[in-house]
């Protein structure tokens, strides 16, 4: 029964939802940035592709584009709150359940940009997150990137302690064990996600 076993899906690009369904996977993971950059046109036709091929759109990654920065100077929670307005609007007329918030280049604290000041950007970052994210029926999970993809959030506990400060039920972690090995940690630290894990 499809219900009792773990689900296999495939991270693609919008061109590789034809092969994912051949090939037999259970759903597809979509980049937000794709989705949200399409005209309208675009986006009608990827809801009815969506609606037709056997397996659905069921999570994104790739939530931001690298322009669109949560630390730093450069930060605009007013160009934050529009692109995720329009991505989750998508994302839920899609009917996606799961937006990964990984976005290394978006989350980059600037060399030198206070890291205090940038913790706290990134918690009122992951309130919009959520409040958007819960308005269109979504969860978004936070996701821990090894150190060569960003300098902040780099662990599981990082994203627990993140979470926690959010403190939003539509804020969740997701745990990617490529990083986790990168971190250098294991069983304790994804046990410590406890019920946020998903």
């Amino acid at each position: 029964e499809r219900g009792s076993r773990m689900k296999i899906g495939l991270v693609t690009d919008l061109r590789g939802m034809e092969r994912a369904a051949a090939l037999g996977f259970d759903y597809i993971e979509a980049h937000v940035t794709e989705i949200a950059a399409l005209d309208d046109g675009a986006f009608e036709a990827l809801i009815r592709k969506n609606r037709e091929l056997p397996v659905k759109i069921e999570a994104c990654c790739v939530l931001l584009p690298g322009d669109v920065k949560v630390t730093g100077p450069a930060a605009d929670s007013v160009r934050q709150a529009n692109y995720l307005e329009r991505a989750f609007a998508r994302l839920g007329a899609l009917g996606v359940k799961i937006a990964v918030f990984g976005s290394g280049g978006a989350r980059r604290v600037p060399e030198g940009f206070d890291r205090a000041e940038a913790w706290r950007q990134l918690v009122g970052f992951g309130r919009l997150l959520a409040d958007t994210a819960a308005r269109y029926g979504l969860t978004a999970v936070i996701e821990p990137l090894y150190a060569r993809a960003a300098n902040i959030i780099n662990t599981q506990l990082e994203a627990v302690r993140l979470a926690e400060a959010v403190d939003r039920s539509a804020l969740a972690l997701l745990c990617d064990y490529f990083h986790l090995y990168y971190a250098g940690e294991g069983r304790a630290e994804i046990a410590a996600c406890g019920a946020r894990l998903r």
